[in-house]
């Protein structure tokens, strides 16, 4: 019985020896954190809309060009707008900033579930990508 836990103990302190050596003390959270976060953000605001295109254009007769162009519009204006909010990441910080886009990001998701016409569509997508650079690295380079 001893024997098993001290082996038990020395694991546990192998896997702890490799985290110090990985993270620096006290970051572990954080990175888990970020890293599941921007998984799931990359997710919903951007790889996702290949395949709600495909539903898009059967529920609604609209065309992948007219699709893609408006998400092609607003990966344009996100990408406009990102200097400005990575000045807003140096002034607040990451936390701030992408806590508050994630919230955005909820409520874009939320409204283009809503859409019925194109000008709904366009704005609800030029709002998603505007959102996505609070959350996404676009604007931390």
């Amino acid at each position: 019985m001893l024997q098993t836990v001290l082996k038990f103990n020395r694991i546990k302190d192998d896997k702890i020896n490799i985290l110090e050596k990985v993270f620096i003390d006290g970051t572990f959270k954080s990175v888990l954190g970020l890293g599941l976060t921007s998984t799931i953000g990359y997710g919903t605001l951007f790889y996702s809309f290949t395949i709600m295109s495909v539903a898009l254009e059967g529920y609604f007769g609209w065309s992948k060009s007219f699709l893609f162009g408006v998400f092609s519009l607003g990966l344009l204006i996100g990408g406009l707008v990102t200097p400005y909010i990575g000045k807003k990441l140096d002034q607040y910080g990451a936390r701030t900033i992408m806590s508050i886009g994630s919230i955005l990001a909820f409520f874009g998701l939320f409204i283009l579930s809503m859409v019925e016409t194109k000008v709904e569509f366009v704005l609800a997508i030029i709002f998603i990508e505007i959102v996505s650079t609070f959350v996404l690295y676009e604007a931390h380079l």
